[in-house]
């Protein structure tokens, strides 16, 4: 998500009201998703790539701390941050939307431009962290290449060693090819990768 601007948010609230002000708010800077209950937030989290969830704590059959806790079990939607919306201004409803896996929330009646800043910071926040899991991917990718190389590299010596040692002694050096050549049967015979090696 390079570009904040392209970002999908999900309003989730029963309030036509509340959604309305959350999309004056919101429209232009960003691809908005209205849900007006639980079960339909979640059925649009699985249709469409999503960003963000602004998310009503309560609502009629499923809440909003179900549904945080369902998404937050899947794997496939568990790093989509949540803000949880509220007109309870109750520690302990915040701290266990918190626990739920909740990243923040903002209070009712909305405060603009503290909506906007919030969803500005985390969809920030959101990116610099898909960034650096992108950077860590290609890291491990090197490493694993490099180490694959310095394996070749020490096979190669050991042969050509070998082969040296073949020259110096026939004797000798046709015994050091064939225990390299019993090595590599054993290696091949427990699983590890047979590296072909030009002779």
């Amino acid at each position: 998500m390079n570009d904040l601007k392209n970002a999908k948010i999900l309003l989730v609230d029963d309030t036509k009201t509340n959604i309305d002000v959350l999309v004056q708010a919101l429209r232009g800077d960003y691809s908005l998703g209205v849900a007006l209950n639980g079960k339909d937030a979640l059925e649009f989290v699985h249709a469409y790539k999503t960003d963000l969830i602004l998310l009503d704590i309560m609502m009629p059959g499923m809440d909003g701390f179900e549904v945080c806790t369902r998404l937050k079990s899947d794997p496939e939607t568990r790093d989509i941050p949540i803000i949880f919306i509220t007109a309870l201004d109750k520690y302990e409803l915040k701290t266990k939307g918190l626990e739920a896996g909740a990243v923040d929330y903002v209070t009712k009646p909305f405060d603009v431009a503290e909506v906007r800043a919030r969803v500005k910071t985390h969809l920030a926040l959101k990116s610099a962290r898909e960034a650096l899991k992108n950077q860590n991917y290609l890291l491990e990718e090197k490493v694993l290449e490099r180490t694959r190389d310095l394996e070749k590299t020490q096979i190669e010596i050991v042969y050509r060693l070998g082969k040296a040692a073949e020259y110096r002694d026939e004797e000798t050096g046709q015994h050091i090819q064939r225990m390299s050549e019993y090595c590599r049967v054993l290696g091949k015979a427990t699983g590890l990768s047979e590296i072909r090696l030009s002779g």
